[in-house]
C-alpha cells in the first residue's frame, strides 16, 4: 500500500485478553472486536493510519504507526495513551482514563507484519501489565483494507 496520499481505508482490530486467576486457575478470555473508517498515508517504510474510535461518551482520536518492525498506537480524547509494540522489548507508558492514571506495560512476544497492494496485516502476542503487575497474556490482529 505505498501511498503519499490519503486514502480512505477500513481499519478491522480483533484483541484477546486472557486474563489469569491466581496460580493459573479461573482463566477468563475478553474478545474485543471493532471496524472503522479511516485514512492511510506512507511516508518512507512508515504506514500512518488515522481513525476514531467510538466510545459510550466519547470519540477517541487514533493513530496507528506500522513500520517494518514496530507498531505503535497513539491515543487522544477520554482515552490517552502510547503504547508501543517490538518484539523482545517491554515499553511502559501511562494509560490516563477518565478515572485516572494507570502505568501499562507492554512485553511484545510476537510481532508479525505483512503487506500486500490492497491491505496491511498485522499480528501481536504479548503481556500486559498493570503497574507492574500482569494482567493478561494478549493477542491482537490488525487489518488496514484500502477501501
Amino acid at each position: 500500500m505505498e501511498s503519499t496520499v490519503r486514502e480512505d481505508v477500513l481499519v478491522s482490530i480483533k484483541g484477546v485478553h486472557t486474563l489469569s486467576g491466581e496460580y493459573g486457575l479461573d482463566t477468563d478470555e475478553d474478545v474485543i472486536e471493532m471496524v472503522n473508517l479511516g485514512t492511510h498515508y506512507q511516508r518512507g517504510e512508515v504506514h500512518y493510519i488515522l481513525y476514531d474510535e467510538i466510545g459510550e461518551n466519547d470519540i477517541n482520536k487514533n493513530l496507528l504507526k506500522i513500520s517494518l518492525n514496530k507498531i505503535e498506537l497513539n491515543k487522544t480524547g477520554s482515552v490517552k495513551s502510547n503504547m508501543i509494540f517490538e518484539t523482545g522489548s517491554e515499553n511502559f507508558a501511562p494509560y490516563n482514563t477518565v478515572h485516572g492514571e494507570l502505568l501499562m506495560g507492554l512485553r511484545t512476544n510476537e510481532l508479525m507484519i505483512s503487506e500486500e497492494d490492497e491491505e496491511i496485516n498485522a499480528h501481536i502476542e504479548y503481556e500486559m501489565s498493570v503497574n507492574y503487575n500482569k494482567v493478561s497474556d494478549c493477542k491482537l490482529d490488525i487489518n488496514i483494507k484500502k477501501k
